[in-house]
């Protein structure tokens, strides 16, 4: 693949990914770059921002199944949280 290819993938990435979160473009760039780089991404924000959104909507994009790791154990109990 070239170049040009590449980028018109990212770019449609980028574009569903907007569609779904709106106002975070500096944290979608961020989150693509360390999928990309196939890297571990740790969302923290107040409640109510849009993490999970953000990370199924990276999933969707893709095409690839979403894994929620749930939250910190020591604040959830161990029925919503998952591990592979």
């Amino acid at each position: 693949m070239n170049n040009s290819t590449y980028t018109n993938k990212i770019n449609t990435v980028i574009s569903e990914v907007k569609k779904a979160v709106i106002g975070k473009d500096a944290i979608i760039i961020k989150v693509l770059l360390a999928v990309l780089c196939k890297g571990h991404v740790l969302i923290e924000d107040i409640p109510g921002v849009g993490k999970t959104t953000l990370a199924l909507a990276f999933s969707k994009a893709r095409s690839s199944p979403s894994t929620r790791c749930g939250r910190c154990p020591r604040s959830s109990s161990s029925s919503t949280t998952r591990r592979r």
